[in-house]
Order: C-alpha cells, then structure tokens, then sequence
C-alpha cells in the first residue's frame, strides 16, 4: 500500500468515527445490540427469504 493510499484510508476512518454523533438517539428502551441483532436478523431474511425465530 502506497502512502497516498495509506493517506485516503486514515482520512476515511476520521470521517467515520464522526457519524454516530450524526445518528438521532435511539428509542427509550432499546440499546445498540438490540439494532445489531434486528440487522442480522434482516440480513439472513434477505438471503433465505424468511425467518423464523423460537
């Protein structure tokens, strides 16, 4: 990796780590994890068609 490779891909790690403050806060209740388990839940809907949970 060259070092204006190296350049781009620090810069974009910067601009990064500034979205969360950009996100609303999340509903009364719910907490990160809650929003990590509903996005894979919608990712393995999206790759077999449906989803069952017990």
């Amino acid at each position: 990796m060259n070092s204006m490779l190296t350049r781009r891909l620090m810069d974009a790690f910067h601009e990064a780590a500034g979205v969360p403050a950009l996100m609303p806060p999340l509903p009364s209740g719910m907490t990160s994890q809650y929003v990590h388990v509903i996005d894979a839940i919608a990712q393995i809907g999206e790759k077999k068609g449906s989803v069952r949970l017990p």
